[in-house]
């Protein structure tokens, strides 16, 4: 393989966060936040963007969750860079709750019953799952 090809084959490099400016507080979706302002640095292009994050420890701990299982279902757990994991988690201790036209609209945290995950009578998961292999 030539080398423009194996570079085409690359997992871009993530966007690089860097927070400029911490302001005013706000409450989205009833949950404490701060509007900072980042510069972010993608591909020699720089942008600021404004984004809301929170340091409420049950959205932290909820968000580190998510994080975690979409980085399963995309197959990212090996990859060092993770720009959604980058940006969810943008500094230590807090989380994005609103930016570029994505915010959080509701946080609860009751129990979710059995049945939601429970899966029709006779369904064979392993079965199909051996098929995609």
């Amino acid at each position: 393989m030539g080398d423009a090809a194996k570079e085409e084959l690359k997992t871009p490099k993530a966007p690089e966060f860097k927070v400029i400016k911490k302001g005013e507080k706000k409450k989205v979706a009833g949950v404490d936040a701060q509007v900072w302002t980042v510069k972010v640095e993608e591909e020699g292009k720089k942008e600021r963007m404004y984004i809301a994050v929170t340091d409420d420890s049950k959205i932290v701990d909820a968000t580190h969750k998510y994080t975690d299982v979409m980085k399963q279902f995309t197959h990212m757990d090996g990859e060092e860079d993770d720009a959604l994991s980058d940006l969810f988690n943008i500094a230590e201790g807090y989380v994005v709750v609103s930016f570029d036209g994505m915010k959080l609209v509701k946080y609860d945290d009751a129990d979710i019953a059995d049945s939601v995950f429970v899966l029709p009578a006779g369904a064979d998961v392993g079965a199909v799952l051996k098929k995609d292999k």
